[in-house]
Order: structure tokens, then sequence, then C-alpha cells
């Protein structure tokens, strides 16, 4: 949800991180499977087609990087595929810096990109430091090895 609002934003960023010389970034990305997104729909404009323009995008941007800049060989981009209704959505950076957004209905549509996002850092606390666990946590949950994932009962 949050790729479908931010990514213009995003590529602008990664242009300006290649400026500044910086060789090496890893993006992570969480996206709603297209086949999920077309057997469940959740907002009108939020399609498998739509999903699947942003991560064509995310892909020819990092070849672009790959290709036009020697030095940027170390830009990784993982878009990671999902399957189930998202509740948040955001970026964390560092796991240090965390924008999170929730979602809402509104009439029949699941709205997010219009919602205003949570801003939290480390640096803010016990609340804050909790939010960037779960948010963090919730993505290992979904992609990381099967070792982290709790027994089945």
């Amino acid at each position: 949800m949050t790729m479908f609002n931010v990514w213009n934003t995003m590529e602008g960023v990664f242009e300006d991180l290649s400026r500044d010389a910086v060789k090496e970034v890893k993006f992570d990305v969480a996206m709603s499977a297209s086949e999920w997104l077309d057997a469940n729909r959740i907002n009108d404009g939020w399609t498998g087609a739509a999903a699947n323009s942003v991560r064509d995008k995310m892909r020819a941007f990092e070849k672009w990087k790959q290709t036009s800049d020697a030095g940027k060989i170390g830009w990784e981009f993982d878009i990671r595929r999902y399957g189930h209704m998202p509740a948040v959505h955001g970026g964390l950076i560092n796991d240090k810096y965390l924008f999170l957004g929730i979602a809402r209905w509104e009439h029949g549509n699941l709205k997010a990109g219009d919602r205003p996002y949570e801003v939290h850092t480390m640096r803010d606390g016990e609340f804050a430091n909790d939010r960037i666990r779960v948010f963090r946590d919730w993505f290992d949950y979904c992609f990381k090895e099967p070792d982290v994932r709790p027994p089945r009962s």
C-alpha cells in the first residue's frame, strides 16, 4: 500500500543517495501479491496489475542503477509478495526510523495513502521502540526462514 503511493518519491530519494556517492543500499519491500489482490478486491485502484507495475518500476530502477553506475552494484532491491489483508503499512529505515500508516475501511475501499503516517524514532522512548519492533517483527515473520515462526499446534 505504501509503495503504491510513494514509489515516485522514493525514486527521488535514491537519486539523491546516488549523487551523494552512497555505494550500498538494501531496500526490502513487502507488497501484496497480485493474485491475492485480484481475488480480494480491497480498493478499486489496488489491482494485481497496479502492484506488478510498481514492482516492475522498482526492478527497472535497480537494473538501471546497477548498469549506469559501476559503483552502485551494491544496490539491492528485494521485493517480497504476501497474500493477506494489510492493516498497517509504512517503512522502517535502519531499524531506527519508522513511518507507520494504519489502514481504514471507507465505503467498501481500504484507505491508506490518504491517512497520516506516524513517525517514530528509536530515541522517542519505549512506545516508539515497541512500534518499531512490531513493524519489524511482522515483516520478519512473513519473510524470514521458517525457524522464526512459532510452532504449529
